[in-house]
């Protein structure tokens, strides 16, 4: 018998929109979610993915083959200022009708959140990886 997904790191029925912030290993939950919307198991749900590496980018191949669904964009950015200019754009396209998932480290998550938060996003939901 199995149970969850548990805590909020996942998609629902309700979600029509994500975008999604990956810092590092923080692709990790990103990748299930991205293998389900392409496969359908997530209907009427689009992301559009930031990912941030500093050298090395985990799964990008297996990503890159996943981007060629309709409801994939991922974004490959290398430095703060880049995530951060890419997310001012999704916020001003989407704003509150948008999820915003973010994982990756805790102050990576902090930085984010703090920033969302200014520009008056309410649907925030992280998933940290303690150990940085």
């Amino acid at each position: 018998m199995m149970n969850g997904p548990f805590g909020e790191f996942h998609t629902s029925k309700e979600i029509h929109q994500i975008v999604g912030i990956a810092g590092g290993i923080g692709i990790t939950p990103f990748r299930a979610i991205l293998k389900d919307i392409s496969l359908g198991v997530i209907a009427d749900t689009k992301i559009t993915l930031i990912y941030s590496a500093i050298t090395n980018y985990t799964y990008k191949n297996e990503i890159d083959v996943l981007t060629q669904h309709p409801s994939i964009e991922v974004v490959y950015t290398n430095t703060p200022e880049e995530v951060n200019q890419t997310l001012d754009a999704q916020v001003q396209i989407h704003g509150n009708s948008a999820s915003y998932f973010v994982s990756g480290s805790p102050g990576m998550i902090g930085a984010i959140r703090k920033l969302l938060k200014e520009k008056g996003i309410k649907k925030i939901v992280n998933d940290p990886f303690k150990g940085y």
